[in-house]
């Protein structure tokens, strides 16, 4: 079975399996050109972490050397059996976690050294520059640079694929409390048609004029995963296998990524100790809404606020909202750190089920907790472009990213990207990601969203079709509430 698994209780994935094509690389590196490269390292220290290129590329190695000024990272080359630096760069801490793997064979290098880092909210993570390097010339050459991203992990996905998988915790409050499963968010970092190094989603849309099915079904199945619904984006990625007669290595490409998800959550659940998995939690991630309530019910004497919010979010998944908002009241009266974020959850759910009077509830409840919350703006964007009002849409997220620039407002930035994007407005889109590669990358999904824009218009036109008791937005949505 192909599974990502998880290693130990570490926030980060050992992946392997035939169907993403990741495999423990053998070494290019002869015995005795091993034996000679470890001799290189060990005479410049203690040797920490070593690795070499897989088969078929040069013989080169790679190692954490911890020598009498701290720790260095170096690359070498053997050329005529005389070992050659390649790289070598200075590193402020080593945690154990590998901090760089070879691509295509050795021809090119990837490197993620980091340090320990505490957010603003007093969470700790690792951050560090992300390089990946061209190893070919005579001198390696930085071909793609993001700095400052936290808690990446990541795996070549074959000896000769330029396409590879990087992962990172999910930044959600159910993912700050030590329990697990964790939820990952899951990138592909890979050569563009240029030949250029970039960062992009892992599931792949297909172009969708609405005539195509199993087009349709894939690009379904893709929004619902960005809405967090592991399991609706399988069941619609499962029409799609059906029905498809084109297309059909991208749909199982993702169909394998939808499956390898689920069945790494599971796999965090029976392989961690007891004390730190929630049952609970797991059904959670992976769609399974009424389980999860099944569990929650059992612990309801001693539930945590998480456990609260978990139970809160899975019965509006099942669209028991007069028992969500009880809940909800609840965690306003305990004022929960999160609160804001968790009521952003509530107004996706809203919005996903297309339930007017629900969403102007939620819309209401955020605008009296938080009229800034970057979700509510977007939000509210969303209600004026469904009413052809693009315009005022477009001023409400400009005036609203003008009066907190570089502040975390990704939901507000992406709506205004989209604007952007489909009026053909390049500079403008250029301007946005320029804004937030020079703030804090902590989460990597943003840059992403922005970077491999998918435009989900056909998928919401095709969803508005399919219900014909959908209204688009409240009457009067917008009244009493602010929009300057």
């Amino acid at each position: 079975m192909n599974v990502l698994l998880f290693r130990n209780w570490i926030p980060g994935l050992l992946l392997c399996a035939a169907v993403l094509g990741i495999c423990a690389p053998a070494s290019a590196a002869t015995e005795n050109g091993i034996s000679r490269l470890d001799s290189h390292f060990s005479s410049l220290g203690t040797v920490e972490y070593k690795l070499y290129t897989p088969l078929g590329g040069p013989e080169m190695g790679a190692a954490v050397i911890r020598d009498g000024g701290g720790l260095e990272m170096r690359v070498v080359e053997l050329r005529n059996g005389q070992p050659v630096n390649r790289i070598s760069e200075r590193m402020t801490e080593y945690n154990g976690k590998r901090p760089f793997t070879f691509l295509l064979t050795g021809r090119q290098f990837l490197s993620y050294p980091t340090h320990d880092w505490t957010d603003e909210r007093g969470i700790n993570h690792q951050i560090g520059d992300l390089k990946i390097y061209d190893m070919t010339g005579e001198s390696p050459q930085v071909i793609f640079e993001l700095p400052r991203v936290t808690d990446l992990s990541f795996e070549a996905k074959g000896a000769l694929t330029a396409s590879n998988l990087l992962w990172q915790p999910a930044f959600h409050y159910l993912n700050e409390d030590g329990k697990f499963p964790l939820k990952y968010n899951y990138f592909i970092v890979r050569q563009d048609q240029t030949g250029k190094y970039d960062i992009f989603h892992h599931l792949e849309l297909l172009p969708d004029n609405g005539l195509v099915e199993a087009a349709r079904y894939n690009n379904r199945a893709i929004y619902y995963y960005m809405k967090d619904d592991l399991m609706g984006a399988i069941n619609a990625i499962s029409n799609a296998n059906i029905i498809t007669d084109r297309d059909q290595s991208i749909i199982l490409s993702n169909t394998d990524y939808l499956k390898s998800e689920l069945a790494d959550i599971e796999y965090q659940t029976e392989h961690n100790p007891d004390p730190v998995v929630d049952e609970a939690r797991m059904y959670f991630w992976t769609g399974q809404y009424q389980s999860a309530l099944r569990v929650l019910e059992a612990r309801q004497r001693y539930m945590s606020d998480a456990d609260w919010a978990m139970s809160a979010l899975s019965l509006a998944r099942l669209r028991r909202w007069p028992e969500a908002d009880n809940i909800t009241a609840e965690l306003k009266r305990r004022n929960v750190v999160w609160l804001g974020d968790y009521l952003a959850d509530m107004l996706s759910i809203a919005e996903l089920q297309r339930l007017p009077r629900v969403l102007e509830v939620q819309l209401r409840a955020m605008e009296a907790l938080d009229p800034t919350h970057p979700a509510l703006v977007a939000a509210k964007a969303r209600i004026l472009l469904g009413a052809g009002k693009t315009g005022e849409a477009q001023r409400l997220l400009e005036g609203y990213l003008a009066r907190r620039p570089n502040r975390e407002v990704d939901e507000a930035r992406y709506e205004l990207y989209g604007i952007y994007h489909a009026a053909g407005d390049q500079a403008g889109m250029d301007r946005l990601l320029a804004e937030l590669t020079t703030s804090q990358m902590t989460d990597l999904r943003d840059y992403v969203n922005l970077k491999d824009y998918h435009d989900f218009s056909v998928v919401m036109e095709e969803l508005e079709a399919d219900d014909t008791d959908f209204i688009k937005s409240p009457r009067n949505p917008l009244q009493d509430l602010t929009v300057q």
